[in-house]
């Protein structure tokens, strides 16, 4: 779909008469979901061909993931909390999942730097374009590559500030 100059992926979801999504049609890729006990215990793609597995445990939560991509299978681990939510994802040689350049969530990081109100519309720009909140700080010049990318380091926004 080209809305405005701009080029978005349409996605469309599939669901059983259980609420559960069945197919996700992502461009022209298709993942089709199979489920055990109310849980997604695979995926195929459009010809069949499993794409992931999932580990189920006894309390009915994914405990991991295997996924297999065109010349490798990845493993995820999921850790769970108190609550049983999905606190963390480590992959299998240790390092955590990255999903924060995807996240609109981010921009809270920004706003020492650019200011609650800018950050708040580069959200809602990144939310209603699809585009992320790290490109559309660089097209607009609110700050340059390195300040973004020391700002939005993992690790220096999921930890404590220390005062001097």
């Amino acid at each position: 779909m080209t809305k405005d100059g701009k080029t978005a992926v349409i996605q469309q979801n599939i669901y059983n008469g259980e609420g559960q999504r069945i197919q996700k049609i992502d461009g022209d890729e298709t993942i089709n979901y199979y489920y055990q006990d109310g849980v997604v215990a695979y995926t195929t793609d459009t010809d069949g061909n499993q794409n992931s597995q999932n580990l189920i445990g006894t309390d009915g939560n994914v405990l991991a993931t295997e996924r297999f991509q065109q010349n490798a299978t990845q493993y995820y681990l999921y850790n769970k909390d108190i609550q049983g939510s999905t606190s963390s994802l480590v992959k299998e040689a240790g390092q955590c999942e990255e999903y924060i350049e995807k996240s609109v969530g981010i921009s809270t990081a920004l706003c020492p730097y650019i200011g609650y109100a800018k950050s708040a519309e580069i959200a809602k720009k990144s939310l209603k374009t699809g585009i992320s909140v790290k490109e559309l700080v660089l097209e607009e010049g609110l700050l340059k590559e390195e300040e973004l990318k020391e700002i939005l380091k993992p690790e220096k926004m999921t930890q404590p500030m220390r005062k001097k």
